[in-house]
């Protein structure tokens, strides 16, 4: 397995924008200035990584209220190691 490490510069100013598409199941990850995430990748599983701007990022990203009264995307088998 191989892992890609994404990481938000703190002086970016900017939201990058992680979107995984696994077996049927969509995650999407937002990471502010300063954070990061580890991605995992295989051969069945599609990633799309895109920078937004911080200021019209709410307006844009479909899944900036995702927090609020939504459950968590993450497939079931999934949700013991991730969830």
């Amino acid at each position: 397995m191989t892992v890609i490490f994404v990481e938000n510069a703190v002086e970016s100013g900017n939201i990058v924008k992680i979107i995984e598409t696994f077996g049927g199941h969509t995650i999407r990850r937002e990471l502010r200035p300063g954070e990061n995430a580890r991605v995992s990748v295989s051969r069945y599983k599609s990633i799309v990584v895109e920078e937004v701007s911080l200021n019209d990022s709410t307006a844009q990203l479909p899944g900036a209220d995702r927090w609020q009264g939504q459950s968590d995307t993450w497939p079931s088998f999934l949700q013991r190691r991730c969830g």
